[in-house]
């Protein structure tokens, strides 16, 4: 008498991922966000997202810094080093950096920092659609509504129209 198997076998329902694996490695490694440090990154990379920083959105970015509370605790070395983290990390890491970022900023900080990143943006006197889709995003990882982020844009539309 012959014996037939005809036990399926099935297929695991999660699959091993070494992306994720690596990559939640490599972060459990890397050093946290500091506010100044997030708050930076989302000014540096709204002046960067259409490919080149103006003179115009480096002095916005400087104007920021200097108003900033976040900044005003720090001190002129410490903006130095927070400068050179946020560099390297958004060299190194591209739209991670920015996505950490945003996850690492405290929720009250969410609004003003868009509004200035929507600043920079129009700091130069023009809008491509680079900028458009960086902005769109930034509000999806800030948790931003489209009513805030309209009004924001009628303001500072208003203001870099002069």
């Amino acid at each position: 008498m012959a014996f037939e198997f005809s036990a399926q076998v099935e297929e695991p329902k999660q699959h091993f991922n070494f992306g994720t694996f690596f990559t939640t490695v490599v972060l459990q490694k890397e050093d946290p966000w500091t506010p100044a440090q997030a708050f930076l990154c989302v000014l540096q990379a709204a002046a960067e997202c259409d490919g080149s920083t103006s003179p115009d959105e480096i002095n916005e970015i400087l104007a920021t810094l200097h108003r900033s509370r976040i900044f005003k605790e720090a001190g002129p070395e410490q903006t130095r080093q927070a400068s050179k983290v946020v560099a390297e990390r958004l060299s190194k890491r591209g739209h991670r950096a920015l996505t950490e970022a945003c996850a690492a900023l405290k929720e009250q900080y969410a609004l003003p920092v868009f509004a200035h990143a929507v600043d920079i943006v129009l700091a130069d006197g023009g809008f491509v659609q680079a900028e458009a889709d960086f902005l769109n995003e930034l509000m999806r990882l800030l948790g931003i509504n489209s009513t805030q982020a309209q009004q924001i844009a009628e303001v500072m539309n208003i203001k870099n129209g002069c």
